[in-house]
């Protein structure tokens, strides 16, 4: 859904958002450079946003301050959200509550342990995610393409995704900005 006007684009450049965690793919910028160089032209390497560590706590702080969006439906409260959720981490499916999967159930789990320990503030947490889409559309109004790796991890098995909170740090900043992407497969 479409929540303001088309913006034009006219494409001048690249900039790279390298993470700074480059995990399993430490030449990624080495890899990348040459050959977007040659694709699109001029390369900014240090477009002066923040360390995709930063952006992933602000992604985690918007999570967080709609927990109770994402737990208060008329089918499963709050309470008896909280306790589908611990029944499908210890139990894994297997015995006791299967309304939410285990590894939906860790994600949210996390989720409320962020919003009553770290992530308290949902104004402050709208307010960081509002300045980052502020110096993403900066970017792409000087005609900018902003270009960063989707994973810098190869795929874990199934199941697993949720144990490094590492893999996909470098979608957070597209999907905190509501961006479109260019995705480039992990180490090509």
């Amino acid at each position: 859904i479409r929540t303001g006007p088309e913006r034009p684009f006219s494409l001048k450049g690249a900039c790279i958002w390298a993470p700074d965690a480059r995990g399993a793919w430490p030449d990624f910028l080495g890899d990348l450079v040459p050959r977007l160089q040659k694709a699109i032209g001029p390369i900014e390497q240090d477009p002066g946003l923040p360390s995709t560590t930063r952006v992933r706590n602000i992604y985690n702080a918007m999570w967080a301050s709609h927990l109770e969006d994402l737990m208060g439906s008329d089918n499963l409260g709050f309470w008896d959200g909280l306790g589908a959720i611990v029944s499908s981490v210890i139990f894994r499916g297997s015995l006791g509550d299967r309304r939410i999967h285990p590894s939906t159930a860790e994600i949210l789990g996390l989720v409320a342990l962020g919003r009553y320990t770290l992530y308290r503030d949902p104004r402050k947490a709208e307010a960081n995610a509002q300045a980052i889409r502020a110096q993403i559309t900066a970017l792409w109004d000087r005609g900018l393409l902003l270009v960063m790796p989707v994973c810098v991890y190869p795929p874990p098995k199934l199941g697993r995704t949720n144990y490094n909170g590492q893999l996909l740090a470098c979608a957070v900043p597209g999907n905190l900005a509501d961006a479109t992407g260019l995705s480039i497969p992990f180490g090509h």
